[in-house]
């Protein structure tokens, strides 16, 4: 008979589930385990309490709910636009707060929004006002670094702009 090894993987989550704790990647599968048993699944997203920023479940990163330059709870108000490096030195300035990387950003692409309609690929209940253009991440691109990676929220999908062009910023912690 033969018997299969459990991966490291494995082991470490289920000593996590044991003790009581799950890291990082392991929230899909905890969901998983609670669904089974019959209970009610907690949501993927949970907006603060003074609703200025955004809780995801699934990766553990906290948005903030407004683009920078927008006033929350609503994200009244204009989104100001940033080169690279200014976005970077923005981020680098508010304490506790940083550009995400282009996965990180990418994760907020709500694939029910259709591309192209004029709507933000991005849940509007949750990140209200937000405009359907492109959003900075903190990488460059590696082999060119005359240009950096984004999203584009007009379309719902990862590109590059030029460090030099203008875009808008999201922040994470």
């Amino acid at each position: 008979m033969k018997t299969r090894r459990s991966t490291r993987h494995e082991r470490h989550w289920m000593l996590g589930a044991v003790v009581g704790w799950v890291v990082g990647g392991m929230v899909g599968a905890l969901s998983m385990v609670v669904q089974a048993q019959g209970l009610p699944a907690q949501p993927r997203w949970t907006v603060s309490s003074d609703g200025s920023s955004v809780f995801d479940h699934s990766t553990w990163l906290t948005w903030a709910r407004c683009a920078v330059g927008q006033i929350p709870p609503d994200c009244s108000g204009r989104a100001r636009v940033y080169t690279h490096e200014q976005a970077l030195a923005y981020a680098a300035s508010q304490i506790g707060w940083r550009l995400p990387n282009v996965n990180e950003l990418s994760s907020l692409v709500d694939p029910r929004v259709i591309p192209g309609m004029g709507e933000a690929t991005i849940d509007s209940t949750l990140f209200p006002n937000t405009s359907a253009s492109w959003f900075w991440s903190a990488w460059p691109v590696e082999g060119n670094l005359a240009y950096a990676w984004s999203v584009n929220f007009e379309r719902g999908y990862i590109d590059y702009n030029l460090r030099h062009a203008v875009g808008l910023v999201r922040l994470v912690r």
